[in-house]
């Protein structure tokens, strides 16, 4: 009698595990969590996502270092000052972003993470900034179009 109740219990264990695995379809991960989103490696290890404003032109870019892609992974998860302003003036080039703002250079840090920014007429770039023991440097970097609206 033991062993009858026995197999019971773990046909109705495995019965939930393969449940929750058939779960996991593309479309109830869809439903559940929103539409994935596309990234492009724009260097090795770095992610850009974008979202597009109504008019279909680019009214966000977010940039960052991916620790793992198809090819390698990525200890390092901060992006290096030279590649930054490369790829910023590949992206946004300076004759495109207009006359400098007022509030370009602000710089706000609180704890062990921070912000500086870059303002112009048509574009406002901020990049994020960590200190902390497992990352430091910059971790990341937003531009975002003042004159495309995002739906």
């Amino acid at each position: 009698m033991k062993l009858g109740f026995r197999f019971i219990q773990i046909s109705v264990v495995l019965l939930f595990v393969t449940a929750s695995a058939w779960a996991q379809s593309s479309d109830d991960l869809t439903s559940k969590y929103g539409t994935p989103f596309k990234a492009y490696e724009i260097r090795p290890g770095l992610m850009m996502t974008v979202r597009f404003a109504e008019n279909g032109q680019a009214s966000e870019l977010r940039i960052e270092r991916h620790a793992a892609t198809d090819s390698k992974v990525y200890l390092d998860t901060t992006i290096p000052a030279y590649l930054s302003k490369e790829i910023v003036d590949e992206l946004v080039p300076v004759a495109e972003r207009g006359a400098r703002g007022e509030l370009s250079g602000l710089m706000l840090i609180v704890g062990g993470s921070g912000t500086s920014s870059d303002d112009y007429e048509n574009v406002a770039i901020t990049y994020y900034l960590s200190q902390s023991k497992e990352c430091s440097g910059l971790v990341a970097i937003v531009i975002k179009w003042k004159n495309r609206a995002l739906p």
